[in-house]
């Protein structure tokens, strides 16, 4: 079943015509879809269109902080005393 949606989503996406009802509808029996299914797509009704097709539609993400490198765990950040330890003062 998902094979067959994604390529019906892929059609009407490339397809301009198919954006008419009428054209709508004949893509989506030739893809082999119920008169249910294809009644809750005309009516622009996605929660009975994914209930028909018993999709999931909860979607889930997590986000983590990323983790530090080993190497800079501890790590004090290391200053350029070069400059300090080379001026000298002059007087003219």
């Amino acid at each position: 079943m998902n094979n067959k949606l994604v390529n019906f989503l892929a059609q009407v996406g490339a397809d301009v015509s198919l954006q008419q009802p009428e054209a709508l509808a004949q893509a989506a029996l030739a893809a082999g879809f119920e008169p249910q299914q294809i009644a809750a797509l005309l009516n622009n009704d996605a929660a009975s269109f994914a209930e028909e097709l018993k999709i999931n539609t909860d979607i889930v993400c997590f986000l983590a902080p990323a983790e530090p490198d080993e190497d800079e765990q501890g790590e004090q950040p290391k200053e350029d005393d070069t400059d300090t330890k080379n001026a000298s003062l002059k007087i003219a």
